[in-house]
């Protein structure tokens, strides 16, 4: 008895609980243009899709490290089914990576540093 009642728990709020975690689309290209003013940057994506993406950003954007011809990765949601337009979130670029080009998701530099956070360099050694 007790076993059903920890089921049937379990299954109705599997059913009437929204789903609280959404996922997030990574878009890897270059940049084309960048506009401050209204937040949006032109991307040709690198791979199969040879059309330009308008990507608009959350507001307080600031494009002044952003360059054209610079190859960046964006974390956010496409808008349409069509992916010609994209929200961003978060951007990161190879100039502010670790700017290993062998490296496209940025695997190797999250691995990197948690290996540098578990064995942290020797202090300076000075003057005794």
């Amino acid at each position: 008895m007790r076993h059903s009642l920890v089921i049937l728990i379990s299954v109705l709020l599997t059913l009437f609980c929204p789903v609280m975690a959404t996922a997030e689309d990574l878009l890897l290209g270059t940049v084309i243009s960048a506009d401050e003013q209204s937040g949006k940057l032109v991307v040709r994506p690198i791979g199969g899709n040879a059309e330009d993406i308008v990507v608009t950003m959350e507001k307080g954007f600031q494009s002044d490290h952003i360059k054209p011809g610079e190859i960046i990765r964006i974390w956010g949601t496409y808008i349409n089914s069509e992916a010609k337009s994209f929200r961003g979130g978060k951007i990161s670029s190879e100039r502010f990576s670790a700017g290993d080009q062998s490296d496209p998701t940025g695997v190797r530099l999250r691995l990197r540093m948690g290996a540098d956070r578990m064995n942290p360099p020797p202090p300076p050694r000075g003057p005794r």
